[in-house]
């Protein structure tokens, strides 16, 4: 076994240990967050107890716990498999609950099935459809794959839209500010049958056009605008890369 297949095995930690680590980080991430970046989460009821997938936007590394910290239950992001060959950092979110993904540009159908396999134990998985970190701040077009996982895992989707992450971390730098703004907004369930009959491309569009809504509606409240300057890329070049899909 690799390194990496050891770490997305689990990192060596026995479950009665794996529970309070993830359990410990979760609230530290809280209060964190809450401390320097202000969070404040909306719509926290429509996530569902009994597993949920959870589909966002990606402005920053620090999207994982944005997202998560208010999950009730286990909590299970994407994250780019590189990362678990990190020293200290692989096993730490292996043991996390994070799932391992590829992004060579073609669907990880290892990385579909662990997420369709924790979903029917009632996890709640979030994946960024985007395929990358944003460069300027904004919403760009979505790769296919959630439909089909969330039909596959018999689950809802759950559109979730997450502001000012991108100014507190942006990509072009490489440690975070010590202050910001974030805010996350959970939408209402879509239920897998929804998807039924419906083309990848189709239900795609129809995910995305829902995480656009909430993005949208939150900056029009808090004027979360992308700005140039220290961000230094707004209207730049962004290279897509892509989740698992179909």
């Amino acid at each position: 076994m690799s390194g990496r297949e050891g770490a997305a095995r689990g990192g060596g930690l026995p479950s009665w240990l794996r529970a309070p680590l993830y359990f410990a980080c979760k609230h530290a991430s809280l209060a964190l967050l809450t401390l320097l970046y202000r969070l404040r989460a909306h719509g926290k009821e429509n996530i569902p107890r009994g597993g949920a997938l959870l589909v966002a936007n990606h402005q920053s590394l620090m999207d994982p716990p944005i997202l998560g910290v208010h999950v009730p239950g286990q909590y299970h992001p994407l994250a780019r498999r590189t990362l678990f060959d990190v020293p200290l950092l692989g096993p730490l979110i292996s043991n996390l609950n994070a799932i391992p993904v590829s992004q060579d540009g073609t669907p990880d159908r290892r990385a579909i099935q662990t997420c369709i396999e924790r979903l029917r134990a009632g996890g709640v998985v979030a994946i960024y459809p985007e395929g990358s970190r944003t460069w300027d701040g904004e919403i760009h077009p979505f790769a296919t794959g959630a439909a089909l996982i969330a039909r596959r895992g018999g689950k809802p989707i759950v559109p979730a839209a997450i502001l000012g992450a991108f100014e507190a971390w942006p990509r072009t730098s490489r440690l975070p500010r010590a202050w910001g703004r974030v805010r996350v907004v959970y939408g209402e369930p879509i239920p897998p049958e929804r998807f039924a009959g419906l083309r990848s491309e189709e239900a795609t569009a129809l995910i995305e056009a829902e995480v656009r809504r909430l993005f949208e509606r939150e900056r029009a409240r808090g004027a979360h605008a992308p700005t140039a300057g220290a961000e230094g890329t707004a209207g730049g070049r962004y290279p897509a890369g892509p989740i698992p899909g179909p």
